[in-house]
Parts: C-alpha cells; sequence; structure tokens
C-alpha cells in the first residue's frame, strides 16, 4: 500500500515519509520520559507513605538493675518487634534495653512517670497566669 498524502491525495515524497517517522519517533521518546517520570513520582509517594518497620528493637536484654535517678526517659519498642522490650535512656546518653515483661522493670517504669509527672505539676504549679 502506497503512503497517500491526505490533503492533495497525492503519494507523500521520502522526505515527507521521514518528517513522519521522525516525529512519531520524537512523540515515543516523549511518551517513554513522561511515563518514566510518572513511574518515578508513584513509586517515591508509595515508598514513603507505606509503612516502615520499627527504628529499633531489643535483642537482647539488660539484667543489670537500673537507678532510677540514672534514666531521663524511656520508649518502649514497636509492636512489629519480635520481644517486647523498654529503652531506658540514661543520663550519659547511653539506651539500656530492658525485658517489659520483667517486674523490676515494670516498677522502674512507674517510678520514671510518677517522677516525670511530679516533675510536671512543680513547672505547672510554679507558672504564673
Amino acid at each position: 500500500m502506497a503512503n497517500i498524502n491526505t490533503q492533495d491525495n497525492l503519494p507523500l515524497t521520502t522526505q515527507q515519509n521521514t518528517q513522519i517517522t521522525m516525529s512519531t519517533d520524537s512523540n515515543m521518546r516523549l511518551y517513554y520520559i513522561v511515563a518514566c517520570f510518572v513511574l518515578f513520582a508513584i513509586s517515591s509517594l508509595t515508598s514513603s507513605v507505606a509503612p516502615q518497620g520499627p527504628d529499633k528493637c531489643c535483642f537482647s536484654f539488660s539484667n543489670v538493675r537500673i537507678p532510677v535517678k540514672q534514666i531521663v526517659g524511656y520508649h518502649i519498642t514497636h509492636d512489629q518487634c519480635h520481644k517486647d522490650g523498654i529503652f531506658f535512656i540514661m543520663k550519659s546518653g547511653n539506651e539500656i534495653c530492658a525485658d517489659l515483661n520483667e517486674r523490676w522493670v515494670q516498677r522502674l517504669k512507674k517510678l520514671v512517670d510518677a517522677r516525670d509527672l511530679i516533675d510536671m505539676i512543680e513547672v505547672r504549679s510554679g507558672e504564673t497566669y
């Protein structure tokens, strides 16, 4: 089948045929670039929205009793961790992981909570309105 110029119903010249082919190639490249950009944008969005695993988990627990005076705070490990643990944050900046199911750990956690509550009440009572 011969290539026909739609305006004049005349056969296309080689130059016109080459221009059409080049135009089609340029369009395909543009579509390819746009498709790659869209896929990249979607993958970036899904990776930032997708749930991520825990930052830190306890793999071993300390059995050393920690003085409450040395603790500045704590955070409990993520639900996705294999072991229920708690990281006690020490004045030195170190973190000690303890078994959250141990009785001494639960008592220590309550002591830290009580101390923090007292500190908060003292700070609020010192405020002037």
